[in-house]
C-alpha cells in the first residue's frame, strides 16, 4: 500500500466530514456531538411535558406535520385564488411565475390628471409604518433616482428613525391602558439574534446561533408601558452585559428606567 497515497485519501474523507459535520469531538461543546446531549428513558419521560409545552407541540408528532402544512397550503390557495385578475404577475411558457422587476433609474409616473405627490412609499420604521412622501424629487432638477433609493437617503436616518421613535414613546406614555401596565419605571434587555444575508461589518461567524452563516444581535430595551425606548446593533455575539449602558443612557426617548430585568447574559 502506497501510505503516502492513504494518509492523502484519509486527509480527504476528513475534510469532506467536517465540512458536513459528521466528526465530532470528545467533552466539546463546540464541536461535540449534539445528538449526545438529548435526553432518553427516564429523563426525556420526566422533561417531555414540560418540554412539548414550552415548544408548544403535540404529545403525537405524526400530528405536527399536519398542522404546519395547513399553513402553507391556505396561503398558496389564497394566492392562486387571486392570480387571475392580478396584473402584474403573468406565467411563462414553462409554467413558471414571473413580475416584472423595479431597474434602477425607473421612476413610477402619475396617470393623467393625477399629481406626481400622489404615489407615496412606505417605510418602516421599528415595526411601525410611516407615509413617507418622496414626491417633491420630481420637481428638482437634474435628478433620475429610483424612487426608494431617495427615501432611503432623504429620510431614513439614524436622526430621523430615533426622532419619529420618540414621538412614539411620548405617545405611547399618554395612552390609559399603557398607564395601567406601568410607569415606565421598569424596562427589560434582551439581545435578539438574526442571520445577516449581506456581506456588513456588523455580521460575524457564530455556529451556536447561525450554522455557517454570519449573524448580528439586535440589543432592544422595553419598557413595561411596552415601548421600545433604546436599541444597538452589536456585532456577532458578545455578552449583553458589555452594551446594557449603552442603550440604558442613550435612548430615543422616555424617561430612564431605575429598575432593569434581564437575563444571565446582560
Amino acid at each position: 500500500m502506497d501510505w503516502r497515497a492513504y494518509t492523502f485519501c484519509v486527509l480527504e474523507q476528513f475534510h469532506r466530514c467536517l465540512r458536513r459535520r459528521d466528526i465530532f469531538a470528545v467533552n466539546s461543546s463546540k464541536w461535540g456531538d449534539p445528538r449526545a446531549k438529548l435526553l432518553a428513558g427516564k429523563a426525556w419521560i420526566t422533561a417531555k411535558p414540560v418540554v412539548l409545552a414550552s415548544l408548544n407541540l403535540p404529545p403525537d408528532p405524526d400530528d405536527h406535520p399536519d398542522e404546519r402544512a395547513e399553513l402553507p397550503d391556505a396561503t398558496f390557495r389564497e394566492v392562486t385564488a387571486g392570480l387571475g385578475d392580478n396584473t402584474a404577475v403573468r406565467f411563462d411558457e414553462h409554467g413558471r411565475l414571473r413580475r416584472p422587476g423595479v431597474h434602477p433609474g425607473h421612476r413610477r409616473r402619475s396617470p393623467p390628471g393625477r399629481p406626481a405627490h400622489h404615489h407615496r412609499r412606505t417605510a418602516g420604521v421599528r415595526g411601525v409604518q410611516h407615509r413617507l412622501d418622496p414626491g417633491h424629487q420630481a420637481q428638482r432638477p437634474g435628478t433620475d433616482q429610483e424612487p426608494v433609493a431617495h427615501v432611503d437617503a432623504t429620510y431614513l436616518r439614524m436622526d430621523t428613525i430615533k426622532a419619529a421613535n420618540a414621538a412614539l414613546i411620548d405617545e405611547q406614555a399618554r395612552n390609559g391602558l399603557a398607564q395601567v401596565w406601568g410607569g415606565g419605571h421598569v424596562a427589560s434587555v434582551d439581545g435578539m439574534r438574526f442571520v445577516v444575508p449581506v456581506q456588513t461589518i456588523n455580521a460575524r461567524h457564530n455556529p451556536h446561533y447561525w450554522g455557517q452563516h454570519r449573524g448580528a444581535t439586535w440589543l432592544n430595551m422595553l419598557n413595561d408601558q411596552a415601548a421600545g425606548l433604546a436599541g444597538k446593533v452589536v456585532t456577532g455575539t458578545p455578552r449583553d452585559s458589555l452594551h446594557v449602558l449603552d442603550v440604558l443612557y442613550d435612548r430615543d426617548g422616555g424617561q430612564k428606567p431605575q429598575v432593569i430585568v434581564t437575563d444571565t447574559a446582560s
